[in-house]
């Protein structure tokens, strides 16, 4: 930890300024017509707290595709349902899903995870029935300290 010292006239405060690593997790598909699938991360090995979730994808087919942002303890994917993992989206907002719209959608999000070892997912469904449709996302992690 670094101290950041404020000299606050006749006494002085010492302020705990934390060293922080923040971390872009991307997601990729390319899904067949009314495919879906399950992109995973590899292991996290410290607590975390997830900062922000983009999505990116084809201009025209964007709406076709929704995006599932899950926190898991397993690197277990699907290619037949969502995995019946911690929903990020499930804690902060009524909508469980996200479709990507025009090009690029970011939101911040702030979901604290405290245990070690854990799974970030993303999975993927194609809703058009015709077309071959590409998608990505990123999830923005910041490394939280480590309790005694």
């Amino acid at each position: 930890m670094t101290y950041q010292t404020l000299d606050l006239g006749k006494r002085t405060l010492i302020r705990t300024v934390l060293d922080y690593e923040i971390v872009d997790v991307p997601f990729a598909s390319r899904l067949g017509p009314l495919a879906q699938e399950t992109s995973v991360s590899s292991r996290i090995p410290y607590p975390f707290k997830v900062l922000a979730v983009r999505t990116y994808g084809g201009a025209t087919f964007g709406y076709a595709v929704r995006h599932y942002f899950l926190i898991s303890k397993n690197d277990a994917g699907s290619t037949v349902d969502v995995p019946p993992d911690q929903n990020v989206y499930g804690r902060i907002d009524p909508y469980i899903y996200w479709v990507c719209g025009w090009g690029h959608y970011y939101r911040t999000v702030h979901v604290t995870v405290k245990e070690r070892g854990m799974y970030l997912k993303v999975h993927f469904v194609n809703t058009d029935a015709i077309f071959t449709i590409s998608s990505g996302a990123v999830i923005r992690i910041v490394r939280l300290p480590e309790e005694a």
